[in-house]
């Protein structure tokens, strides 16, 4: 019988052996998932999905580069209302998507949008971003790729009350905007994303007492939905080891892969895992299809 999780991920979800344990599920299933996401045919077809994923993600990046520049958002340090009721609201992409959407299961995050303190709201903002730049700034392509585990990443502060806000700003409103000014350093985590580490890791539990930390399964409600709360720190190192498997079939090919948009290559595969296991991910939403549920994601 499964039960509600009050933490985004149960306590061994960070251990190394558990985390070592998911890795190679992935890896074992990476193979297969590879060949579908090039058609069969890396050789054709490799090169060209990966540039027009770049060109897809290059689209609305201007705006994400404008309005969270650290001049810009001194601008309203004495105007947070402006910041969220005309910045945030129209200007940025997620959160203008995310509120002008017909899905039922957001409704309560526009609820929630509208009755947060601006304030604090844009305190939230300034965090991430702040975090985000500083992080960039001291980036060194060698020693990222060369990390251990999810903490010698140092990026836990993104899972931690600073840079959040209940219902408003959670992980898929920062891991948006973070990929989309730095996509060298950090993946793109929505729904997608959680639903194909699902797949890839074969639907195991691996030793969790609630089933898959990538699903948030409920008895009381009777609903099923991806782990929208799953902890940054821990996506963003199995997004990284992902990548480096990317990397080596492009080595294959010949295939240069640009380093400064790592994770849209990253992004790019989620999105096809994704893809192939459509019909599943949709009988998981049927269920919570009129429950009311609203999440950042997008």
């Amino acid at each position: 019988m499964y039960q509600k999780m009050r933490e985004p991920v149960e306590d061994i979800c960070y251990d190394t052996a558990h985390v070592t344990e998911v890795l190679s599920a992935l890896e074992k299933n990476f193979a297969g998932y590879f060949e579908n996401f090039v058609d069969f045919d890396a050789a054709k077809n490799f090169g060209q999905i990966i540039n027009s994923a770049i060109k897809d993600f290059d689209n609305d990046r201007d705006a994400y580069k404008e309005i969270f520049d650290a001049e810009f958002l001194e601008e309203y340090e004495d105007d947070p209302n402006a910041f969220k009721s005309n910045v945030l609201k129209n200007k940025c992409p997620v959160i203008r998507k995310t509120l002008q959407s017909r899905m039922d299961e957001l409704k309560q995050y526009k609820i929630s949008f509208r009755r947060a303190d601006a304030n604090e709201l844009f305190e939230k903002i300034t965090s991430i971003c702040t975090f985000g730049r500083e992080y960039f700034n001291r980036y060194d392509a060698t020693t990222y790729e060369n990390v251990k585990t999810y903490y010698d990443l140092g990026m836990e502060i993104l899972d931690e009350d600073e840079c959040s806000l209940s219902g408003v700003v959670g992980v898929g409103i920062k891991s948006r905007i973070l990929y989309k000014l730095y996509p060298a350093v950090f993946p793109n985590e929505n729904q997608n994303s959680i639903w194909s580490l699902y797949f890839l890791s074969g639907q195991e539990d691996f030793g969790c007492d609630y089933g898959s930390e990538f699903l948030m399964i409920d008895d009381e409600d009777s609903v099923t939905r991806q782990n929208y709360s799953y902890p940054y720190q821990l996506f963003a190192y199995y997004a990284l080891e992902l990548y480096k498997w990317l990397e080596l079939e492009a080595a294959k090919i010949n295939l240069p892969l640009n380093k400064n948009y790592r994770y849209v290559v990253v992004d790019a595969f989620l999105t096809s895992v994704a893809d192939m296991h459509e019909a599943d991910i949709n009988f998981f939403k049927q269920q919570i299809a009129n429950g009311g549920y609203g999440h950042d994601w997008s």
